[in-house]
């Protein structure tokens, strides 16, 4: 217990205290507008800080003092939240590069500002780095830990920017001094931050004696709070944070984009991959109008991403257009373990923020690998293969409109997104360490679910119970994990009351399943589902050729190994058995010149297949003389040579449908693919013709009138 100082104020020092009070009109007017002092009740386990009392003469000291921590403190919380959790970030060697934002641990916010925001998720390594790439966070802890002047925390940094910049705010104790008051400094400021629940308060140590007239008082301590749930603000950005280290939303949605804004015209994106048999000219790019377009395509789309359960969330109905419907409700949808109805969350990227970007061009030119007659545009066949290395920075904002009794607060970090060769570039994820706070979500609050036990048995397709499941539930936008399905298979567990609500069940190296489950009152239900494997496999392709002889073409139905010089792609797309059932897709890839098989990850299944084979060889049609008419109208005409230089479609397969059992895929190791091959290399040169070249386009005809021929073998390794 702190003891009282016990003071008799004197008539004099009371003819003072009325003119200290009237000068205090003024400070009113500026705190009304400049800043509010609000003392708050802090959550049950946070204890107020235990102030002295001060005689009524000695209160304008005090409220002075108080005043100025407050419009420091203010400041300094502002300052965190426009630099990402630091009042100086350079303090702490964070850097931002203006003209190159991916190479620095921060971005400046605009133009020629001095605002830097770090990133909270970013790659540490140069963006042409190769193997033991290295990923990290700038994110700082909310909660002191060492106290030290190494300590980052954002507590320790409030700490330290209140004790350093209280002085120039008091100015010497001017105004105090010319109301009557002698202000005498007895030590150093000593300042301790608390981030509370609901607020952040601040005690404030700074001994002071402070005269009038006959009387003294020591005023040792002070204790301010500002209406900031920065806690909460925190944790959700963590959140956000570690979902994109951890699952790399940002780099699916931008493959996604670049797959909706791709296409063979050189008005749009160059695609991914793409195989056209065509007559007429290639189609062109320019590396430096590409990158331009996937700006465009970013700045537009980048800023639709939404976090589901927040302030802002927005369902977009597009009820004629399924695949809208899908790209803004699914896929542009970042899901949290539990919900911020009173947060609002933005997505940016800004024009002046320049990406990093390579495409595999021809220096500036971007064109197919392509082989046409250089004499005329009768036979073109052109390969479209483009590997997109982008990364850039994205702005993503919190704003709590409550904040400073609702004069809001915004709160910035940047989090980066690295695509190489069309894939997410990742690292071994270790999460963010969150803030230990209640949930606020109905859904994630076991104290506030009021169905009855709810049993959850999940088995694999044999009946063998699966453990390990993890089970969610989704109700009205809201989702939260609910329990992980023990030794036998089981989960017991009660659920919000929902109506329509739905529970997803994943597990590693399963296919994923969905299903509706209505959940009543002190009503339990049990919900038995199985998972399907996803089996490890070895994949081999052969070829089955179709060969012209006589002038006529002969599908042969003996599998060949392919060509040391030919390479094979063939793509699986699983069409789902049940409503529910995760969508899943694999590619099979092999060359003639391996030693043995490739690995392929595939579920038991009806998958559409499509497949091509490439043959790097010069592939020749020789020019040919050819009469047209009849005596005495006859007309001779050549057709030119055609070269096909170094990469010639030699078959694929198109249009059917294959059947990958599940006793087939245990009792074997290696799944056997066959392509279908029209064997114009096989011809001699000198008997090649211009019309072989139908056959290339023939591919899907020929694989529906020999699917049973072309299903798939397996084999034991």
């Amino acid at each position: 217990m702190q003891k009282k100082r016990m003071i008799f104020v004197s008539r004099k020092s009371q003819a003072a205290l009325f003119i200290i009070l009237g000068i205090l009109l003024i400070f009113a007017v500026v705190l009304y507008f400049a800043v509010t002092i609000s003392i708050q009740e802090p959550a049950a386990e946070e204890a107020i800080p235990l102030v002295e009392e001060v005689p009524t003469e000695f209160m304008p000291v005090r409220e002075y003092v108080e005043f100025c921590i407050s419009r420091v403190s203010e400041r300094a919380i502002r300052d965190i939240g426009d630099q990402g959790g630091y009042t100086a970030p350079e303090d702490y060697g964070i850097a931002a590069d203006e003209a190159d934002p991916t190479s620095g641990s921060a971005v400046v916010f605009s133009p020629g500002s001095s605002l830097s925001v770090p990133y909270w998720w970013h790659l540490q390594s140069s963006n042409r780095c190769t193997g033991s790439c290295v990923f990290t966070s700038e994110r700082p802890p909310l909660y002191r830990s060492t106290g030290t002047q190494q300590d980052r925390s954002i507590e320790a940094q409030l700490d330290r920017y209140v004790r350093d910049n209280l002085r120039d705010c008091l100015g010497g104790f001017e105004s105090l001094e010319s109301a009557g008051y002698i202000i005498e400094e007895m030590g150093d400021i000593d300042v301790r931050t608390s981030v509370g629940q609901e607020d952040i308060g601040l005690y404030v140590v700074f001994p002071l004696i402070a005269r009038t007239g006959d009387s003294e008082h020591i005023i040792n301590d002070y204790y301010i709070t500002h209406p900031v749930n920065l806690r909460r603000i925190y944790e959700l950005a963590t959140y956000i944070a570690n979902t994109e280290a951890e699952y790399n939303y940002i780099e699916k949605d931008v493959l996604n984009l670049i797959v909706a804004f791709s296409s063979l015209d050189p008005d749009r994106l160059p695609p991914m991959a793409d195989y056209r048999f065509r007559f007429g000219d290639e189609v062109y790019w320019q590396e430096s109008e590409v990158r331009k377009k996937l700006e465009q395509v970013l700045q537009s789309y980048i800023q639709l991403l939404q976090v589901d359960g927040t302030l802002d969330y927005t369902y977009r109905e597009f009820p004629e257009d399924e695949l809208k419907e899908s790209l803004y409700n699914r896929q542009m949808i970042i899901p949290v373990n539990r919900s911020f109805p009173d947060l609002a969350v933005s997505f940016n990227y800004l024009e002046w923020w320049p990406l990093y970007f390579d495409l595999n061009c021809e220096g500036e030119l971007c064109r197919p690998m392509s082989a046409n007659n250089p004499y005329s545009n009768l036979v073109g066949i052109q390969q479209y293969n483009f590997a997109y290395d982008v990364s850039f920075p994205v702005l993503v904002q919190v704003y709590d409109p409550a904040a400073f009794n609702d004069q809001g607060y915004m709160f910035n970090f940047f989090l980066e997104s690295n695509i190489r060769n069309n894939k997410a570039m990742n690292a071994s994820f270790s999460p963010l360490e969150t803030v230990d706070a209640p949930a606020g979500s109905m859904l994630c609050d076991e104290n506030k679910r009021n169905s009855g036990v709810n049993l959850i048995r999940v088995t694999d397709a044999a009946g063998s119970p699966l453990e390990g499941v993890d089970a969610s539930f989704t109700c009205a936008g809201e989702s939260c994990h609910v329990g992980t399905t023990d030794a036998d298979g089981e989960l017991k567990s009660r659920f919000p009351v929902c109506l329509g609500g739905v529970l997803t069940l994943t597990q590693t190296d399963y296919l994923s399943k969905s299903m509706f489950l209505d959940t009543e009152l002190e009503q339990g239900v049990t919900v038995e589902a199985f998972l399907d494997r996803i089996y490890e496999q070895q994949v081999v392709i052969k070829k089955k050729k179709v060969v012209r002889s006589a002038g006529e073409w002969t599908f042969m139905e003996n599998p060949l190994d392919l060509d040391i010089q030919e390479e094979a792609m063939v793509v699986l797309e699983r069409v789902p058995d049940t409503v529910g059932e995760e969508e899943f897709s694999t590619v099979a890839r092999f060359t003639g010149s391996q030693s043995g098989p490739s690995d392929l990850r595939i579920a038991p299944g009806t998958y559409a297949v499509s497949g091509n084979l490439i043959l790097d060889e010069n592939i020749i049609i020789p020019e040919q003389e050819r009469t047209e008419g009849t005596w005495p109208f006859e007309q001779e005409y050549t057709i030119p040579q055609v070269d096909f230089n170094e990469s010639f479609p030699s078959g694929g397969i198109e249009g059917v449908e294959w059947t990958f059992s599940r006793s087939a895929l245990e009792n074997n190791d290696v799944v056997v693919l066959y392509l279908v091959s029209p064997d114009i290399a096989g011809i001699p040169e000198s008997q090649r013709r211009v019309e072989d070249l139908d056959q290339i386009n023939n591919i899907e005809d020929y694989s529906r009138s020999y699917r049973q021929e072309l299903v798939p073998g397996y084999r034991k390794t």
